[in-house]
């Protein structure tokens, strides 16, 4: 995982928001973040997790995201940051994550509720009151990952932010005692005797761009050819850019041509081709319109102008290296204004597909 944390999600983001207690532009953050961490749900980039123990309460507490439910709260807020279906897969996505439970044995576990404390408080206040007590139960289960029983060390919680603040945590406190522990797989070579004291801090993360911060680009690009996965690896380039100050003020949409990733293998900008990084950040600066070198027309050899496809699309190119093949990168703009990144080629072989 290239040091990269295992997510376990919020219960707050698989829960409906309480209708008497939300505004419109509360459920409008909220489908937003529900939408970003689905794509976590993929493992492309990371696995995601969620708590049985927590579905379980959401559920008790009458806040399930149920495809009605979850339309109906959409109609009535009149939600405009994503299409209904697509709200719907990703809360689908998330749903069907793996269970942090399973994952480290744990069948049913009991915490002194007197010596439970959490210093983000927020975080359980706005759980309706059995998932409260069930994110506890999560927090426990997460801190015996941490100790290394099972195989999901690290883990962190992937979250979203109370209003529009930016949050300035980078992880939550958690202390409690655990009274007793029901295993479904008795862990092998670690030793938990209860009472067993938790004090210790979880990471946090808020979006996820802010987990992609922390991820190298190469390591998350393809060796078998999947798109999906090049793609993630750009967007990290681009979360790694905004941290470091880039602006999203000209940032704009992209996608991969067919011949992508493939003609990138062909010209050692692949996964382990020398050139690879800098295939990436030459992407990702497009996108935020801080290309990192010129960018000129694709000119047309027949008509000695620049080449435009049938559907208006513009052909450009920019340099990658300027010594030894003098690699270039070959892309399309839009009439949207969007990028669409055709492929690779040399000086002397300048293809635009």
């Amino acid at each position: 995982m290239n040091g990269v944390p295992f997510i376990c999600i919020d219960p707050h983001l698989v829960s409906l928001p309480q209708v008497d207690r939300s505004s419109h532009e509360d459920v409008e953050d909220f489908i937003s973040a529900v939408v970003d961490w689905a794509s976590t749900a993929d493992g492309k980039c990371t696995t995601a997790f969620v708590s049985s123990v927590v579905l379980d309460a959401i559920d008790k507490d009458g806040a399930f995201p149920w495809h009605s439910n979850l339309e109906a709260l959409l109609k009535h807020y009149r939600v405009r940051s994503a299409d209904p279906k697509t709200v719907v897969q990703a809360v689908h996505s998330l749903l069907n994550s793996a269970r942090i439970d399973d994952a480290i044995g744990v069948k049913a576990i009991m915490l002194d509720p007197s010596k439970t404390n959490l210093s983000a408080g927020f975080m359980r206040a706005r759980l309706r009151p059995q998932t409260q007590q069930a994110f506890d139960d999560q927090l426990a289960i997460m801190s015996l990952a941490q100790a290394g029983i099972g195989d999901v060390d690290p883990v962190a919680l992937g979250s979203m932010p109370q209003g529009n603040e930016k949050p300035s945590l980078a992880y939550v406190s958690f202390e409690t005692e655990v009274a007793d522990i029901e295993w479904s797989t008795i862990p092998q070579g670690t030793s938990v005797a209860c009472p067993y004291r938790i004090d210790g801090k979880l990471s946090v993360f808020f979006s996820r761009n802010g987990l992609l911060e922390r991820i190298e680009p190469v390591s998350l690009w393809p060796d078998d050819g999947d798109d999906d996965k090049a793609v993630h690896a750009i967007d990290c380039c681009i979360a790694r850019l905004l941290a470091g100050g880039a602006s999203e003020a000209r940032k704009v949409q992209y996608a991969l041509g067919e011949h992508f990733v493939q003609s990138a293998d062909a010209w050692q900008c692949g996964r382990d081709g020398r050139h690879n990084f800098t295939l990436i950040e030459s992407c990702a600066r497009i996108v935020l319109g801080i290309p990192k070198h010129d960018i000129g027309e694709f000119i047309d050899n027949h008509t000695g102008k620049q080449k435009i496809r049938e559907d208006g699309a513009v052909a450009c190119r920019t340099h990658l290296t300027k010594h030894g093949a003098g690699l270039r990168l070959m892309f399309w703009v839009l009439s949207d204004g969007s990028a669409e990144f055709a492929n690779v080629g040399d000086k002397d072989e300048l293809v635009i597909l």
